[in-house]
């Protein structure tokens, strides 16, 4: 709000303001038997059901053979964020 076309500024959001902290405690630890069958790579992503019609995203950090530990944050959550904003028209 405020800035005319060819304006150009920069903007940034503290985790708080974004995707909020980073939590350790979203970090678990499982059973590699509860993963479907087949390879499993550090990164892979997995929607998991977490309650009654409730999901949730969660990466895969690490595993053995028999574990495997997710991380329910997002893959923002802790970061801050900065927007290089620049105004091409008004309408």
């Amino acid at each position: 709000m405020g800035m005319s076309p060819g304006e150009e500024k920069t903007v940034s959001l503290e985790p708080d303001d974004a995707y909020g902290p980073y939590e350790d405690e979203l970090v678990i630890d499982g059973p590699r038997s509860s993963f479907p069958p087949g390879e499993l790579h550090v990164g892979q992503s997995f929607t998991v059901q977490v309650g009654k019609g409730e999901e949730a995203e969660a990466r895969v950090v690490s595993f053995t053979e028999d574990r495997a530990k997710m991380d329910f944050n997002h893959p923002l959550a802790g970061k801050r964020l900065n927007f290089h904003l620049r105004v091409v028209s008004v309408t």
